[in-house]
């Protein structure tokens, strides 16, 4: 079933491949990833299991490397009152390092992943700068793609037109019977993908618009982050700006730090930290740069740090 064209509104009839007239179950990005899924995968993947604790699988010692785990404890008293304590400390599976890290009360963890969210948060003025900037860049991309979309269409008649000399040619008797299917099944599946981008092109803006609105709205809500903010979500924040480098270092002189940001995802929020240092010495049309010239693509969006402020890249510039 899942190698059947069929559902991209292609079939296979005594053996040939025809185009089909009916809407297609799913696209044809889509399958061709399953295709190439289902060749490179042997062995399922495994499952994963989730961590009792919030900030468990999110956090790494700082002097071994190491992952954190947590510890509940419930203390009874004589008098009959019941505390109850989470404590974060060190694994200590390193088999090169002897880690000596005390554990941590989940209390001053909790303060300093407050105290370093904060840092990240997008002041609601940048915020509708960056807003601004996206509609203005939305327009001026929905027209760049004209030119595209007429491009792939011709390349499409240029496909049918082939198909069309490929059938007399197979009526004349010209080429063989397998050539001809061959041929024809390259052809259809050829035409069927252009087919597909013209559709993605003509809501090309979406593809980057939506994830740049989403980052805004989380930047934004960072201005929120408190030690109140439930761990969890602090936790989605720090996954997002950090991914798994965050490190920690336990016990007396409890410091929280992240590693430097080399992933594209953390690039955005750097950019928002190297703002902030710059917001007192430059003025705002300076922190706020904003591209000239780009190009929507499917992967989302990107950001760079540039002269300490933020610039929004959306897909990759053509202009400068």
């Amino acid at each position: 079933m899942l190698s059947n064209p069929f559902y991209v509104g292609l079939f296979r009839y005594a053996g040939e491949l025809h185009e089909g007239k009916y809407q297609p179950i799913i696209s044809k990005q889509l399958f061709d990833k399953v295709q190439a899924a289902l060749k490179e995968r042997s062995k399922p993947p495994k499952n994963s299991t989730n961590n009792p604790q919030a900030l468990c699988g999110l956090i790494r010692c700082g002097l071994c490397g190491m992952m954190i785990t947590a510890e509940h404890r419930i203390k009874r008293q004589k008098n009959g009152n019941v505390h109850e304590y989470t404590y974060y400390r060190c694994t200590h599976k390193s088999k090169t390092i002897q880690c000596s890290e005390p554990p941590v009360r989940k209390e001053e963890l909790n303060r300093q992943l407050s105290n370093l969210l904060k840092k990240y948060a997008l002041p609601d003025d940048w915020a509708a700068e960056l807003l601004k900037m996206s509609e203005r860049d939305e327009k001026e991309a929905a027209q760049s793609t004209t030119a595209l979309a007429q491009t792939m269409r011709g390349e499409i008649q240029g496909i049918s037109q082939k198909l069309q000399r490929l059938l007399d040619a197979y009526l004349d008797q010209d080429i063989e019977r397998e050539s001809y299917r061959s041929e024809k099944a390259n052809l259809l599946s050829r035409k069927k993908s252009l087919e597909e981008k013209i559709g993605k092109l003509k809501q090309g803006a979406n593809v980057w618009i939506e994830p740049l609105r989403d980052w805004i709205k989380n930047a934004q809500m960072l201005n929120g982050i408190d030690e109140t903010t439930p761990l969890p979500l602090k936790k989605s924040f720090a996954q997002k700006i950090f991914g798994l480098n965050p490190s920690v270092s336990l016990g007396t002189g409890l410091t929280l730090h992240a590693r430097e940001a080399r992933g594209v995802a953390e690039i955005q929020w750097a950019a928002i930290v190297a703002a902030h240092q710059q917001v007192e010495k430059i003025p705002l049309c300076n922190i706020i740069v904003r591209t000239v010239g780009v190009v929507p693509l499917e992967t989302g969006l990107k950001t760079q740090c540039v002269g300490g402020g933020i610039r929004t890249l959306m897909g990759c510039p053509i202009g400068s």
